[in-house]
């Protein structure tokens, strides 16, 4: 695993919130531009900050878990405006999401002695990746992943993968990949994804516990995959 890119907007705890007698506390979190406070909400569960932000066709965009903590929700960035997400799991029965990830890349271009060039994208996990210094602009996938458990299932945390295609419609969906168990790694360290040039194919790596293949679940947003997986 290579360096990792540092985020635009990122969020944290504010402050405790008290909930009826018996239940666990809630949470204020604050959402921030660098270290300048933009927004907050309120999270329905005592630890863990789950957001991760990304861009979309110039609109910023963020992955929360909120007022109901089994659920995903959208919000729009920097107003903190939240526009929609996954549909509420009936009984408490959805998934409680710790992490998200939505991977970035940058394009890149080689050129061969034959004066014929590459194009080839490199990802935010790459340790000879300056393009943030070069002012080459990140591209956010499509698509994301978030590790979490569905309640009482919190022995390890399990893997999912979400379609972020209709984000600007405020909807977000669960793409079936089946039951994966992760490593014991932060997400965003689970997940390594690498172009490998050969008509869209993308190498993939993640850590995890269980057999995990995504190549399939991808092509149904048209992203072919040749998918790796790597024990813990």
């Amino acid at each position: 695993m290579g360096k990792m890119r540092p985020l635009r907007y990122t969020a944290r705890k504010i402050a405790t919130l008290e909930s009826r007698p018996g239940a666990w506390s809630k949470q204020k979190i604050g959402v921030f531009d660098g270290e300048t406070q933009i927004g907050e909400y309120e999270y329905t569960y005592s630890s863990g900050v789950p957001f991760y932000a990304f861009e979309q066709d110039n609109k910023w965009y963020a992955l929360i878990s909120g007022a109901n903590y089994t659920k995903t929700d959208l919000i729009t960035l920097p107003d903190c405006k939240v526009i929609g997400g996954e549909e509420l799991v009936p009984h408490g029965c959805g998934f409680c999401p710790v992490e998200f990830y939505v991977p970035a890349y940058t394009v890149h271009k080689s050129r061969y002695r034959d004066g014929s060039e590459m194009t080839f994208r490199m990802y935010d996990d790459n340790d000879y990746d300056d393009s943030a210094e070069n002012g080459t602009p990140w591209i956010y996938e499509r698509f994301g992943f978030r590790s979490g458990c569905v309640w009482g299932d919190d022995t390890s945390w399990k893997l999912q993968l979400l379609d972020l295609t209709l984000v600007a419609q405020g909807i977000v969906t669960k793409i079936d990949i089946g039951y994966v168990e992760l490593a014991p790694y932060p997400l965003r360290e689970c997940i390594e994804l690498h172009d490998d040039n050969e008509d869209g194919v993308y190498a993939a790596r993640v850590s995890t516990l269980s057999y995990l293949k995504l190549s399939d679940p991808l092509k149904q947003l048209g992203i072919a995959v040749a998918m790796k997986e790597e024990d813990a």
